[in-house]
Order: C-alpha cells, then sequence, then structure tokens
C-alpha cells in the first residue's frame, strides 16, 4: 500500500523502465544527471521513459476474434 521509489544505480532508459515493470511508483536518479555532458538532455531522456513506461497502455483488439 505504501508506493515505493528505486532509488541507486540507475542510468539507462531501459534501467528506468525496469523498476517501473518492477513495481516502482518513481525512479530517482542523481548520478546520471550529475555526470552527463548534457544533463538536460539526460534528464528529458529519463524522464521520457518514465512517463512512457508508467502509462498504461490500451488493452489490443484481436480482430480474429
Amino acid at each position: 500500500p505504501v508506493p515505493a521509489l528505486a532509488l541507486g544505480g540507475i542510468e539507462t532508459p531501459t534501467q528506468v523502465r525496469a523498476c517501473v515493470e518492477a513495481g516502482a511508483a518513481g525512479v530517482a536518479v542523481l548520478g546520471a544527471i550529475m555526470r552527463a555532458t548534457d544533463p538536460r538532455q539526460a534528464a528529458t531522456t529519463l524522464t521520457s521513459a518514465f512517463q512512457e513506461a508508467a502509462t498504461p497502455k490500451p488493452p489490443t483488439r484481436n480482430p480474429g476474434r
């Protein structure tokens, strides 16, 4: 019942998506942004990965049924 946040060692969009798929309600990313050549782009990329992973997917339709 308590939301869990993923924290530590999260560097890539793939890792962000994996955290959300594992049930994380949020992802805290510090080092990846601080070490990035372009911190704004790194934050944008990781945020986009989180938003994509956290957005519910519409049910797929099976036209053959």
